[in-house]
């Protein structure tokens, strides 16, 4: 695929948000949770490109995903187990958070069994790897049956909104027990690929700052007075509008989206999410939050240098022969 500066722009965008979340006091507005809705309306725009616009084969989708994925998140568990398993305090990991993590069902482990701090930024992770799967299938039933995907994408779509509103109207559940569920959560990332294939059909021209109106209008349906089931309906579509018509923005902004310092935030933010989880966990420490945050971003950019990307390549390489 064509790499979009701008994108990586948003992607700059969306860790900023999270490390705003996790190492800053904002009061009235959880940027942590906004950054991750970001990251997943992202992903949905970019699986409805590859999936059903492209056309990619099954298998070399998820050799890319795997590729893309696997390498850093791996070095990354590996490192804490080593680091914290024979601890005794609250960043205490054990085997079964590994086990986790490493098959994608940190999410259920987490919400059923035990949290593992250092850990427990891995339940984004699991719920995109279980939404690509979901995606991969419709997309291979709508070519071998040659079916138009926009419908049933929607019908699943609808039903883990209503589902996430269930759990959280009759069962009074907490944030983490409704929406670290992929049979909730996921709706984020279908709401993305819904808009993406929508916009793309429509021949209706998008005004140029539609999605700075749109995201500054997610803003207002996040603030933590809205209830969850809002945030992540209609609030997530207009966070989904938002990326899927960014490329209509005017020269200016452009040029802010596309700048060299927040593109470079953006290319080592899968790295530098991973990494920023143990040093936000240490806060109570003691520790400088300065200082905390500069030693994930100095481990991340190492992660993404000397990890993420060599090894992607080597396996994409390999892979391609």
């Amino acid at each position: 695929m064509k790499r979009y500066t701008y994108l990586d722009g948003w992607r700059g965008l969306s860790i900023i948000a999270v490390l705003a979340g996790h190492f800053l006091s904002i009061h009235g507005f959880n940027a942590g949770r906004f950054g991750v809705e970001m990251f997943f309306v992202l992903s949905g725009r970019l699986m409805a490109e590859i999936l059903f616009i492209k056309h990619t084969p099954l298998p070399s989708f998820f050799k890319r995903r795997i590729s893309r994925v696997w390498p850093a998140l791996f070095v990354f568990i590996i490192a804490m187990w080593l680091i914290f398993g024979r601890s005794e305090n609250a960043l205490h990991v054990d085997y079964r958070s590994v086990l986790a993590t490493l098959t994608f069902t940190y999410n259920y482990y987490s919400i059923y069994a035990n949290h593992t701090p250092v850990l427990d930024h891995i339940w984004s992770l699991c719920i995109e790897e279980h939404t690509y799967i979901l995606l991969a299938f419709i997309a291979f039933l709508a070519r071998k049956y040659n079916f138009d995907p926009i419908k049933p994408l929607i019908a699943i779509c609808v039903l883990f909104l209503i589902n996430g509103a269930l759990l959280t109207a009759t069962e009074h559940l907490d944030y983490y027990n409704v929406y670290w569920r992929s049979d909730t959560r996921s709706a984020s990332i279908l709401i993305g690929v819904i808009s993406f294939l929508l916009i793309q059909r429509s021949s209706q021209h998008i005004p140029a700052l539609a999605s700075v109106l749109l995201l500054g209008m997610a803003l207002l349906l996040n603030i933590n007075l809205v209830p969850d089931p809002i945030k992540y309906s209609l609030g997530t579509v207009c966070v989904a509008a938002a990326i899927c018509s960014i490329k209509e923005l005017p020269e200016y902004l452009m040029k802010f989206i596309c700048h060299p310092a927040l593109t470079w935030v953006g290319l080592i933010s899968f790295s530098l999410y991973l990494w920023q989880q143990p040093f936000y966990k240490m806060i109570h420490s003691g520790q400088s939050k300065l200082v905390l945050l500069l030693a994930a971003l100095i481990i991340a950019s190492f992660s993404y240098r000397f990890i993420e990307v060599p090894v992607r390549k080597a396996l994409n390489q390999k892979w391609a022969k």
